[in-house]
């Protein structure tokens, strides 16, 4: 049985069975910040790639 009393997250209800869809400018801008969330994570584990070189080397440099 479905609850029609509750609304899903994002306030849209859709009978079973039926294709939910969302509407077409909020999947794109979705899609959009998704990107750029990607894009700000690989520069950030990138960087924390390059800092712990960094820092083995300097542990390294330290020691001789």
């Amino acid at each position: 049985m479905h609850d029609t009393h509750r609304l899903p997250v994002d306030g849209y209800f859709f009978a079973p069975g039926s294709v939910q869809t969302m509407p077409r400018r909020r999947t794109r801008r979705l899609r959009r910040a998704a990107h750029l969330a990607v894009s700000v994570l690989m520069a950030v584990e990138f960087l924390a790639l390059v800092a712990g070189i960094g820092f083995f080397i300097g542990l390294l440099w330290s020691r001789i």
